[in-house]
């Protein structure tokens, strides 16, 4: 059995040997959401207890994977942020549009940071007038 991995969904195929010729050819038996680890109906229809079992394993496995790596990115945001900020003293022109996208993606993670209660929010300063 091996996995073929596609964006969010993992295509669980098995290896079976066909009686006449004796050869061996992969089918797809189904697939598992990777996010939320669910088998579908016809997955587990297709296994034997045993190769839930494997597949049950190798998703926990990714899913551990794709945790820590998320830990690991957050680690790094800091530094990644401070290398962003001296690669744009000599970015070319162009970068406007990056650097509006992060901008974008700042706002984001400050208004999630201040809805799980992370950070405070900002006080508002009254306008000059």
């Amino acid at each position: 059995m091996h996995f073929r991995v596609r964006g969010n969904n993992v295509q669980v195929v098995k290896t079976v040997v066909d009686k006449k010729t004796l050869k061996s050819k992969s089918v797809p038996a189904g697939s598992v959401n990777l996010n939320t680890g669910v088998l579908s109906d016809e997955l587990l229809a297709a296994l034997s207890e045993k190769e839930v079992h494997e597949v049950r394993r190798w998703i926990e496995g990714r899913q551990k994977m794709a945790k820590l790596r998320q830990e690991v990115e957050a680690h790094l945001l800091e530094e990644r942020i401070y290398e962003t900020i001296n690669w744009m003293k000599t970015a070319p022109p162009a970068a406007a549009d990056l650097v509006a996208e992060s901008l974008r993606a700042m706002s984001a993670f400050r208004r999630a940071a201040i809805k799980l209660g992370l950070a405070k929010p900002e006080k508002r300063r009254p306008p000059n007038n």
